[in-house]
């Protein structure tokens, strides 16, 4: 029923008269009497036969005492919405708040304690957020992001624009991200972005222990600060004795290092593996030989330009050109330097990390060839490598939805990350360019010509069959070899390990450079 102790519910009760008096005429029959309907005879039943789709317009506020119930006769609650569709909408034509969650004081609803907002953002058709805001103790106004659900699905907390499946930003305080059980935190995201597992991570019946000490018989265990002076550790560990990796983060100390690999849980010298050295001094020490058991030589990196060598190919030095060589054809050339190597163990010299390093290493005229390819190369890169194309369709997809969202009334905060998330895609697409193009300039310009080892040949024994343990010189076949019985000094190649009878071809020789 309504209230009347108001003049709210006195002009209800004018409006609910004047109904009255206007079906009189209709109400002077039987008023308990019913029809097909189920109605009771009465004013609103005759007004409603009257008129089906009036719409009564009642001005003003309005107070309902009891419960009110839409689509159910017995209502639960303040209002009780009962239906198999969806029960509730609410349409609003403004980026504004659908509804407000108002925490009063107990006893005194005008007291405001807390006040959440709920809503739906929208600048298009189909392009929209749900967003909650935090207004502290206001009824109104914009308050503070909490939580961000946008057109893509990203969710993001603390943040407007959220660029990512989940996006939790810190406020200030300790934890950014925390898994709790009861009292006791198990994975943890602090502020300044360290993360700590407490407890073991169960992999097929073993451990990996994420913890600050250097807990023993553990099968994979990674730590922090150990003793002040290292910076990481990796400690691979079964019944005390194991494998330790150590980053150093004072390698510039007397002493110090860049890396270093212990064996049998102890840190000493007879202990060491492994030691990289930093600096212009660096050194790596290696406890024992290196081996290799898919490639066989050592090889170095030598410069020959746009021309036609391949591995296994015969090479002079170039006339023309420092560190540069050529194709060998001339019988016994004087000027050989040895064979192309197909599949080096070790490359001496070989390729730079950036377009700098290619000047230190090479000389500028050597790293302004490679800038003088670059667009050919970056061509190249992206047709064999599908994994730029990849990269550079998600860049343009984040270009895009940076645009779209700094166009909006975003935060200091969301201007902030949208712009350092686009320059990490940026410098990574760069990075990924610069390496593969360097890389194939290499593959392009560069031979690796074998030092020291076994190394595939091309050979004509059309100078003489080749047997077992015959000398090899260059012979008049551009970048082949040929026996020799009796060769001059300085025009050995190698030593044959396998024989050939005729025409020309392939085989394994010990390179002999003498």
């Amino acid at each position: 029923m309504f209230s009347t102790d108001s003049p709210r519910s006195s002009r209800l009760f004018v409006f609910l008269l004047a109904l009255v008096l206007a079906a009189l005429p209709l109400a002077a029959q039987d008023s308990t009497s019913t029809d097909e309907t189920g109605l009771e005879d009465g004013f609103l039943r005759e007004a409603l036969a009257q008129s089906p789709n009036k719409v009564f317009d009642i001005f003003g506020d309005w107070t309902l005492t009891g419960f009110l119930g839409v689509g159910t006769d017995v209502p639960a609650r303040s209002i009780h919405l009962q239906g198999r569709n969806a029960v509730f909408r609410m349409d609003r034509d403004v980026n504004s708040a659908a509804f407000l969650l108002v925490r009063t004081a107990q006893n005194n609803f005008n007291t405001v304690l807390k006040t959440f907002s709920v809503g739906a953002t929208a600048t298009g058709a189909n392009d929209g957020e749900f967003v909650i805001n935090d207004l502290g103790t206001s009824v109104g106004g914009g308050g503070s992001r909490r939580v961000t659900i946008d057109n893509s699905g990203n969710f993001g907390i603390n943040t407007t624009a959220p660029v990512a499946a989940l996006q939790v930003h810190g406020t200030g305080g300790q934890f950014l991200f925390g898994l709790v059980d009861g009292a006791t935190t198990r994975f943890l995201i602090d502020f300044e972005g360290n993360t700590n597992l407490s407890g073991d991570l169960g992999v097929e019946g073993r451990e990996i222990n994420f913890s600050g000490d250097a807990t023993t018989n553990k099968f994979l265990q990674v730590t922090g600060a150990d003793n002040g002076s290292l910076a990481g550790i990796l400690q691979i560990l079964t019944n005390g004795s194991g494998l330790w990796y150590v980053t150093d983060d004072n390698n510039d100390s007397p002493g110090g290092f860049l890396t270093h690999i212990w064996y049998d849980g102890g840190r000493g010298s007879e202990d060491t593996l492994m030691a990289l050295a930093q600096g212009p001094n660096a050194t790596l020490f290696v406890d024992g030989p290196v081996q290799q058991n898919t490639a066989f030589d050592l090889a170095e990196a030598f410069w020959k330009g746009p021309a036609a060598i391949e591995a296994g190919h015969v090479v002079r030095v170039d006339p023309n050109n420092p560190n540069a060589v050529v194709l060998a054809d001339r019988a016994a050339d004087p000027g050989v330097v040895g064979v192309v190597s197909t599949n080096p163990g070790f490359i001496l010299g070989g390729g730079a990390f950036s377009p700098e390093g290619l000047a230190r290493t090479w000389g500028d005229e050597i790293a302004a060839a490679y800038w003088n390819e670059r667009s050919s190369l970056e061509t190249a890169a992206f047709s064999n490598h599908p994994e730029l194309q990849t990269l550079a369709d998600e860049l343009a997809s984040f270009s895009l939805f940076r645009d779209k969202h700094l166009a909006t009334d975003a935060s200091e905060e969301a201007v902030e990350a949208l712009r350092a998330e686009y320059e990490g895609h940026v410098q990574h697409m760069s990075n990924e360019i610069e390496r593969i193009t360097l890389e194939l300039f290499f593959e392009r310009n560069f031979i690796r010509l074998a030092l020291a080892g076994r190394v595939p040949v091309r050979v004509d024994a059309a100078y003489g069959a080749v047997e077992v343990g015959d000398l090899l010189v260059a012979s008049p076949t551009p970048g082949h070899v040929m026996r020799a019985d009796n060769p001059e000094p300085g025009t050995i190649v190698g030593k044959a390990l396998q024989p050939f009878a005729g025409g020309t071809g392939a085989i394994v020789m010990m390179v002999m450079l003498r």
